[in-house]
């Protein structure tokens, strides 16, 4: 779940907060000229949920262990 600074790190994502705004990124593709491709043939809108659900959780884990 890590980045060496080369891919952005999602547990730090903005998009995190808005399910509207990552469902265009990772459904839908808005970010392609970006290099992330639209996930919208390969998952479905559950799945996509569920994948923003553990990269928050995953979030979470990281802030606590920040503070510790």
């Amino acid at each position: 779940a890590a980045s060496g600074n080369v891919i952005p790190d999602l547990r730090r994502s903005l998009l995190l907060t808005s399910k509207a705004s990552w469902d265009e990124v990772v459904l839908n593709g808005a970010f392609t000229d970006r290099g992330m491709i639209g996930w919208s043939k390969f998952l479905n809108a559950t799945q996509v949920d569920q994948v923003r659900a553990y990269v928050g959780e995953m979030a979470r884990t990281l802030q606590q262990q920040e503070r510790q």
